[in-house]
């Protein structure tokens, strides 16, 4: 993980780079203005569904606190990567207003190989993490265990990732992001926690359980709205 983070991170860099050069390069030759205008149709819900898999790491929130060895720095740490994540984000949506689809398309010649390679050993090297929570339901719903053998659960994780790896190939990547934000990252990040802490902390009043209110009817409306989108826009 430390390697797929710094790698991660460097690629992020010069991407951040590429778009600082680009956009002094357009103030000093007077490009002109950029015409800011606002439309709405079916590519913005799509959008919208596909921006909430921003939230996906969310999964593995409880299995990684689990798993350190100092649980108690869990809060500080968790603060810092969704502020600077956030920060990230914000950034690259601002700054990089004149991109294709895909960010790494707007690049060229050598840069553009070393990025998406970069970005593809991110992937090898993170998918083992992001791939755990799943395993683990997947197992514990078939009943497996440590006693099953090491076959039994070998062909469980080769099925899943083989079954993830054909809807790549006939699913297009922003409808697959699409269902994923509004199957998965939408309940996860918005319907599940506000739920659960109105049912155990039980607040009756108060900023906190409004709070709670509010995201969980946000996830209600959204859920649905981003499952249809990600259908109607299918091609």
């Amino acid at each position: 993980m430390l390697v797929a983070n710094l790698v991660l991170w460097c690629t992020v860099a010069v991407i951040l780079a590429l778009i600082g050069t680009d956009l002094v390069q357009s103030h000093f030759e007077h490009v002109g203005e950029v015409a800011w205008t606002a439309r709405f149709g079916p590519g913005t819900l799509l959008f919208a569904a596909q921006a909430v898999v921003a939230f996906e790491g969310i999964g593995i929130v409880l299995p990684v606190r689990e798993a350190m060895s100092e649980p108690e720095a869990f809060p500080r740490m968790i603060v810092a990567c969704m502020a600077l994540g956030t920060v990230a984000f914000l950034v690259f949506g601002i700054c990089s207003y004149a991109t294709a689809t895909f960010v790494t398309l707007n690049l060229n010649g050598g840069a553009a190989l070393g990025v998406r390679a970069a970005f593809v050993l991110t992937v090898v090297l993170t998918y083992p993490l992001q791939f755990f929570p799943a395993m683990v339901a997947l197992e514990d719903k078939l009943g497996l265990s440590d006693e099953s053998g090491l076959l039994p659960c070998c062909a469980a994780r080769t099925c899943l990732v083989l079954a993830a790896f054909a809807s790549s190939l006939y699913a297009p990547y922003e409808n697959l992001m699409g269902l994923a934000g509004g199957l998965c990252a939408v309940p996860l990040a918005f319907i599940f926690p506000g739920w659960f802490h109105l049912r155990l902390c039980k607040p009756r009043y108060g900023e906190g359980r409004a709070l709670d209110i509010t995201l969980v009817a946000f996830g209600v409306v959204m859920a649905p709205v981003a499952v249809v989108s990600a259908i109607l826009s299918w091609h």
